[in-house]
C-alpha cells in the first residue's frame, strides 16, 4: 500500500495520488484499489500490469 495525505484533509504535501500514478505507470505498475485510511490519509494498492506479471 502506498499512502498519501488527502487533499480534502487540508494538509499540503508534495506526495499526491497523481504523482504516484505518474511515476508508476511508465514502469508498468497500476493501482487496483484506492482506500481511505482515515480522514487525513488515503492509499493505493499497486500491482504489475497483467502483461508484465511473471508466469503469464
Amino acid at each position: 500500500m502506498l499512502t498519501f495525505v488527502r487533499v480534502a484533509s487540508g494538509h499540503v504535501s508534495e506526495m499526491t495520488e497523481n504523482l504516484i500514478r505518474g511515476e508508476a505507470l511508465p514502469l508498468g505498475i497500476v493501482d487496483v484499489k484506492v482506500a481511505a485510511i482515515d480522514t487525513d490519509w488515503s492509499g493505493l494498492k499497486p500491482v504489475w500490469r497483467k502483461e508484465l506479471r511473471v508466469g503469464r
